[in-house]
Parts: C-alpha cells; structure tokens; sequence
C-alpha cells in the first residue's frame, strides 16, 4: 500500500513539473526560411550609384570637344587645310603656243590654254605654221593666273586678265602680243599661278616656270630704222644737210639757165 502511494506521489510530482516547463517554455523565433518575420539587423544603407566618370578628350592642340565648334580654326587649322586643297587639286593639263621665230619689231601672239580634263584637245584651232605646240599635266585649282614675261628682249602686252576661272568643260585662254626688241635666241617665261582658297584664305601656288626659246632674226627694215634712230644726228650733218644744198644749188643754176 505504501508503495502505491509513493508511485502516486512521483507521478504527481513528474506532471506538475512537466506544467510548469511548458508555461515557462519562451516563444520560439520563427524559422529561418520566413524572410518577412525574421528579425532585421542593423540596416546598411544602400551606396547611391556613382555616375560614370566622363572622358574628355582633348583634341591636339589643347582644345576640348565642348569648344572646339565654337572657337575659330588657329593658323595651324587654316595651313593644314590649305595644304589638304593644294595636294587635292585634280590633275589637268596646259598648252602653250608660241612661233618658233620672229623678226625683230614684228609682232606675233603666245597662247596659253588650261583645261581640268586631261581629255580635252587644247591643240585644236591653234596656228601650226610657223608655230610650235607644248602640252603638259597640271594640277588645276577653280581659278588660275598666267603671266608672260621677256624683258628686256621682248615687248609683251596681255589680251586677257591675268586671273580667269577655269570650269569644268572647255578651256581657258589667255592670249599675248609678243614684239621682239633685238635678235639672237631669247627666252620667253611662262609663269602659271594656282589659287587655293580654304578656310576663307586664299593662298598663291606658283608652279615651275616654262622657258620658251625663241630664234629672233632681225629684218632689213628694221636694221635701216634702228640705224636712223641710233645715228640720226650723224645722218643729218653728213649726209642729208649736204644732198640738201647741193639739190638747192641745182635748182638755182636750173633756173637761171632758163632765164638766160
């Protein structure tokens, strides 16, 4: 009996003990895998996003892109683009026609022609008796200058302005009376002008000059005047004052031959 009794007693002892564990058992956290009931730590704040860093370029010559559209073009700018042009010329070609002899005092003409097309007959209509033709390739710019020159052995008169416009189609001429002031082989210049323009610059490029040879004879008209000019004086006291008295001195003894 008494041993029941002590199995009651624990027995009572076992589940009151059991009661009080479960009241005092604490609240279990949630599970790791629910995300929303978890407890947050201490927040981080987000870094903002750093813009990307700008890379300016800075073009040769120290000028950044922002003022590059709005500053002028320097010195430097302006002879790059002027040599740029000037190599980029398209290639034409020249005809120059000229007599192959004169005769001092008489006065001939010297053409020059420029066309952009390497196929255009610059030869064509020009004289060829007593003339000579000579073509050769040039660089062509929409403007050019010829210039013909001689002193002192030639008196030299342009026809045409020295500029003229070279187009696309045909031809341009330039014509000049040529007078030879002597004789002997006498050179003629030639020289030939291309007018580059960039930038709002105009810069001259002068190409090699042509030599034109030309045989000069003198005529017999010529000498007999350049004779009387140089020794007109000379002329004058010993030649022509003598005639003229003995021609007056004629004349008298004829009239008073008639008389008589």
């Amino acid at each position: 009996m008494c041993k029941i009794i002590d199995v009651l007693v624990v027995c009572i002892l076992v589940t009151g003990m059991t009661g009080c564990q479960q009241e005092r058992q604490p609240t279990r956290l949630p599970s790791h895998g629910s995300s929303a009931q978890r407890p947050s730590a201490t927040p981080t704040p987000n870094p903002s996003p750093t813009p990307p860093t700008r890379k300016i370029l800075a073009k040769k010559g120290g000028r950044s892109p922002a003022s590059a559209g709005s500053a002028s073009p320097t010195s430097a700018d302006t002879d790059t683009l002027l040599e740029q042009a000037a190599d980029n010329l398209p290639i034409g070609q020249v005809a120059i026609n000229h007599p192959e002899q004169m005769k001092v005092s008489r006065a001939d003409t010297v053409r020059v022609r420029i066309a952009r097309s390497q196929a255009e007959a610059l030869s064509q209509g020009l004289p060829t008796e007593g003339h000579e033709t000579e073509q050769s390739a040039i660089a062509v710019s929409a403007s050019m200058k010829v210039q013909l020159s001689g002193e002192p052995y030639f008196d030299i008169t342009p026809l045409d302005d020295t500029e003229q416009l070279i187009t696309n189609k045909g031809y341009t001429e330039w014509s000049f009376t040529v007078t030879p002031l002597r004789s002997g082989k006498l050179p003629l210049h030639v020289r030939i002008t291309a007018i580059v323009r960039a930038a709002g610059v105009e810069k001259m490029k002068d190409f090699p000059v042509k030599d034109e040879i030309i045989q000069v004879q003198v005529s017999p008209l010529a000498t007999v005047g350049a004779f009387v000019s140089k020794n007109w004086q000379w002329l004058w006291s010993a030649i022509l004052v003598p005639i003229a008295l003995w021609l007056w001195k004629r004349r008298k003894n004829q009239k008073g031959d008639s008389k008589s």
